[in-house]
């Protein structure tokens, strides 16, 4: 799986590099203070699966740099995956956007 997390920005969409290729149930997290997102923007992820579906999130997040923002989870494989929302929570790590163009090996 990879993600990227994407916004409004009032003329259109803007988005984040997408992540490394990690496998489920691993996770994964984003700095979102690394792209300058606006508060009070609404932020939702696409999230794509190694030879699957690629999916974006029905619910979207009120970005707040100063609060735990909620947490989109992935669960599930390839073509059959789920997106939920659950409560924030401090990141533990980060995973910076892929910017190499490589596959998942």
């Amino acid at each position: 799986m990879k993600f990227q997390v994407m916004w409004n920005t009032g003329s259109g969409t803007s988005q984040s590099g997408w992540t490394t290729w990690y496998p489920l149930p691993l996770n994964r997290y984003i700095a979102l203070s690394n792209y300058n997102i606006p508060a009070n923007t609404q932020l939702w992820i696409n999230v794509a699966a190694s030879g699957g579906a690629t999916m974006q999130s029905d619910q979207t997040v009120t970005y707040s740099p100063s609060a735990d923002n909620p947490q989109y989870k992935v669960t599930g494989a390839c073509d059959s995956f789920t997106i939920s929302l659950e409560p924030g929570a401090a990141e533990e790590g980060t995973d910076e956007p892929d910017t190499s163009g490589e596959a998942e090996s």
